[in-house]
């Protein structure tokens, strides 16, 4: 039946109106009826681009005179031009019969099918189709509608999405759920348990489910053989099998992560033993397998290939890496670093990288990391120097802060090696030093370390090694003693 809406004036002014009912089919006065109703919808189910009513049955299937009466199944009705009247109203058989023979406990008696409907165009080709749930009958039915012929009578494949007796299949929906532009089914299942328990309740485990079918486009293989030479058959597609290939990098792992160029004749400056990684993609057609690499090294101009460990990032397991032996590499010489990547059916890709190892960028025989000035090749070595002002004896050698400079075979002009004494009489002698009492008095005797003033006259005393210069004569006071 349908209820016709009096306007908003009416239920403005009444709201308790009673709306006017009207009949669309009825067992006892309808010319055709089609039974127990359980769900009615409007879709365009004839893609005539006018909605009809989508009707399904739920009919408990029982029999009158040994005849069954209202037999189950799903209908449509198109709407009439004068729709207050049910002779107007005609419903077209879209399944009946068979297909929803009840199979749960109770039925045909006290069980009805079918249940919930749904329409859209699933398959995309302009045509609405129809899932129904069987609801009594444990199956939930797809119909995919095909081309009309030239009468324009309906057309569907019907299939079982799920058949499992007395599972009693519930709602079902259509939506894009993934997002790719295509309708996808989803339905819930009351009781999936395929495995019923016999003397409880055999239709009932408590095994209730939901459900989402996607649909594939038909296969166009289904083995490998189904395909032509070089090709293999990936999710029913043939498709070329390709080798694994070396995707991003490779990377030096550097400031600025610079990447290994494939033109030799502008190869990346390494000055130490820095990791090369890099990424690779594989089809994994033929076979599912991991990717093993390998990682070799020569000089320009040699023949010999030198072959690299290669490891696998413990954090993403897609990126392999060597480690280039700069430091122990000839220096200023081009390398060439070739990257094999080998999938499990044996197919590989390789390529050539390039870079140049400068360990020692002036060439004054001295490494990176051990020249404290690599840009200089006067320059190599640390060495401790003290500024000339602090050469109070006169003797060539300063007293004063030491300092490291970074010196060639001697220290530059401006520095001396220390003078530990500042004495003339003994030029860069023993430290010498005076002893004191715990009080800070001296109690005199010359000493280098505190050891020097212990003796049991008193408890302790202690070594002063500061030179003052009481006669002011240049001397230090200790050097005159």
């Amino acid at each position: 039946m349908w209820f016709k809406n009096p306007g908003q004036a009416v239920l403005a002014s009444d709201p308790d109106y009673e709306w006017e009912r009207y009949t669309i089919d009825n067992w006892y006065s309808s010319s055709n009826p089609v039974g127990k109703g359980f769900m009615i919808f409007p879709a365009d189910i004839t893609n005539d681009a006018n909605d009809e009513l989508i009707v399904s049955s739920h009919n408990h299937q029982e029999y009158k005179d040994g005849e069954r009466i209202w037999p189950p199944g799903v209908f449509y009705l198109s709407i009439p031009d004068s729709p207050y009247d049910s002779v107007n109203w005609n419903p077209v058989a879209i399944d009946v019969g068979d297909a929803y023979l009840v199979d749960r406990s109770g039925g045909p008696y006290t069980q009805g099918s079918p249940g919930f409907s749904a329409v859209g165009d699933i398959t995309g080709n302009g045509l609405n189709d129809l899932v129904v749930a069987g609801d009594g009958r444990g199956a939930t039915y797809y119909y995919e509608a095909v081309a009309a012929d030239a009468g324009c009578s309906l057309k569907f494949n019907r299939t079982a999405l799920w058949d499992d007796p007395a599972s009693m299949p519930a709602e079902v929906k259509l939506y894009d759920i993934d997002g790719d532009g295509e309708l996808e089914i989803l339905a819930t299942v009351y009781d999936t348990s395929f495995n019923k328990v016999d003397g409880v309740d055999p239709d009932y485990s408590g095994s209730g489910s939901v459900f989402i079918w996607k649909l594939i486009p038909e296969a166009e293989c289904v083995e490998n053989s189904d395909c032509s030479a070089g090709e293999v058959c990936l999710d029913g597609t043939c498709e070329l099998d390709a080798p694994p290939t070396l995707d991003a990098g490779p990377w030096l792992a550097a400031g600025g992560w610079p990447v290994l160029p494939t033109n030799s004749g502008r190869p990346v400056i390494a000055e130490q033993n820095f990791s090369v990684l890099w990424t690779f993609d594989d089809d994994y057609a033929t076979c599912a397998g991991a990717c093993t690499h390998t990682a070799e090294y020569k000089a320009e101009g040699d023949t010999v290939w030198s072959a690299l460990t290669v490891s696998m990032d413990p954090w993403v397991n897609s990126y392999p890496y060597v480690t280039l032996p700069i430091m122990s590499l000839q220096n200023a010489t081009t390398y060439a670093l070739r990257l094999t990547v080998k999938d499990c059916a044996d197919q590989a890709t390789s390529e050539l990288y390039y870079f140049k190892a400068v360990h020692d960028i002036d060439g004054d025989g001295y490494d990176v990391d051990e020249d404290c000035d690599d840009t200089n090749p006067e320059i190599y070595q640390l060495l401790e120097g003290y500024i000339d002002e602090g050469d109070v004896d006169l003797d060539g050698y300063s007293f004063g802060i030491v300092e490291q400079v970074c010196s060639g075979e001697s220290l530059p002009e401006d520095y001396t090696e220390g003078d530990i004494d500042n004495c003339q009489v003994v030029p860069n002698g023993p430290l010498g030093g005076t002893c004191y009492n715990f009080y800070n008095q001296e109690v005199g005797g010359s000493c280098t370390t505190n050891a020097d003033c212990q003796d049991s006259s008193e408890w302790y005393k202690w070594c002063d090694t500061f030179q003052g210069d009481q006669d002011n004569d240049g001397i230090g006071d200790v050097c005159e003693e």
